[in-house]
């Protein structure tokens, strides 16, 4: 009967202190920035590493490093969560997890599409709809996305209202530069018809009425970074919106790192044929040296009309003798005045006569085409080359339309 008693004062005491755990025990630290995961999915989801990254034990760079991928690398992914920071990042089968910028062709292969069947008459493809894969959209806007604009700027209906909205943290080539169109074309590709999810930063709308408003695919791809990161836009700051400007500063190395987009360089700029060099963009600028057929030129800037080309060791040269000049060169900014009269150092004596007597002065206007003011040559057509006329070395203005001075320095048949 003691026994007995004992026995039931025991699991009595246990049970009080079990009770007082559950109360008073505090749980365990989080890791730094860690939130818990809003989303899981079975291991069939999957994606393809687009560049050599670190594995980290939870969703930010604050944590532990625990392995690395390779680019091209196949991933299996577990989940996926926005951490404090506005980040995505994804969870991966082994535990690890990898910032989502690093992520594409995302897919899942519990919903595998449909099979195609032939059909008697033809059908219009339906509208993309999301595929289920580890995103959470839990605190973002859905939308469609109903037009492009450019770019970085969309139409989007979200209820039954259309707004128009520009991209936060980067800028996209404008109409008329270089690179515009290509960035339009991309970002169609991207956003296209879709439903998109949309994160409001601090502003709601710019001076233009736009919102403005970072933009996520269903697959979580994270649309403002992957223009920066594919070249086709440039990282820009607009305080007080900079919650993921660090991100996009990360995309826009990587781009730049690869070459890709508006930062692919270019090579294999050649003299078309030997040429003067000036010392200013134009022919009335001091000759400043000169180049040979096929020698290789180092291109680095143009003029605002984009005739001429400025070279690394500050000359320039006629845009059309140079062959395989590169695209995408920004104006220089150091072009020095122009002459107001042509440079004497180039200026040459009056061509003397030929042997025979000179054509009476007062038919020369009418016989004699302006733009060659020392000689007498006649007018275009028919089309004339230096080995058709007894002339060398003579003074060139004008639209030269037989095109006896190639390369522009103003002299006409110099060899």
């Amino acid at each position: 009967m003691k026994k007995h008693t004992s026995f039931v004062s025991l699991a009595g005491i246990l049970f009080v202190l079990g009770i007082l755990a559950i109360f008073f025990v505090p749980p365990l630290a989080a890791a730094p920035y860690f939130v818990p995961m809003a989303q899981t999915t079975p291991t069939s989801v999957t994606g393809t590493v687009s560049d050599g990254a670190n594995l980290r034990s939870g969703p930010g760079v604050t944590f532990a490093r625990v392995g690395s991928v390779t680019a091209g690398q196949q991933i299996s992914i577990t989940g996926s969560q926005i951490n404090s920071a506005g980040e995505l990042w994804y969870q991966l089968s082994d535990g690890g997890w990898i910032a989502g910028f690093l992520v594409t062709n995302v897919r899942s292969a519990q919903t595998p599409p449909p099979t195609s069947t032939r059909t008697p008459t033809r059908t219009r493809t339906p509208t993309r709809t999301p595929t289920p894969i580890p995103f959470s959209t839990v605190g973002l806007t859905a939308a469609t996305v109903t037009n492009v604009v450019d770019g970085d700027t969309i139409d989007v209906r979200i209820g039954i209202v259309v707004f128009r909205l520009r991209y936060i943290g980067m800028d996209t080539p404008e109409r008329g530069e270089n690179f515009f169109t290509e960035a339009t074309n991309v970002n169609r590709e991207l956003v296209s018809g879709t439903v998109v999810y949309l994160e409001k930063d601090v502003s709601n709308t710019d001076r233009f009425s736009r919102l403005l408003r970072y933009v996520y695919l269903a697959d979580g791809t994270f649309v403002n970074g992957e223009l920066v990161r594919q070249g086709y836009a440039v990282a820009s700051t607009y305080p007080p919106d900079v919650k993921h400007q660090e991100l996009l500063r990360v995309a826009q190395q990587e781009a730049v790192a690869t070459s890709v987009g508006m930062w692919a360089i270019e090579t294999g700029a050649t003299a078309a044929s030997a040429a003067n060099l000036r010392s200013g963009p134009g022919i009335n600028y001091p000759v400043a040296g000169s180049v040979s057929q096929g020698q290789a030129l180092d291109v680095v800037a143009r003029n605002s009309g984009g005739d001429w080309l400025q070279l690394g060791n500050g000359a320039w040269i006629y845009a059309a003798l140079v062959s395989d000049a590169p695209t995408g060169l920004s104006v220089a900014a150091n072009i020095p005045t122009a002459p107001t009269a042509p440079p004497t150092a180039t200026s040459m004596p009056r061509q003397a006569a030929p042997s025979q007597a000179p054509p009476p002065a007062q038919a020369q206007p009418a016989n004699c085409d302006p733009s060659y003011p020392d000689v007498c040559i006649p007018p275009y057509p028919p089309d004339l080359n230096c080995g058709d006329i007894p002339y060398r070395r003579f003074r060139v203005i004008g639209s030269d339309p037989h095109r006896f001075d190639r390369d522009k320095d103003g002299i006409g048949c110099e060899s």
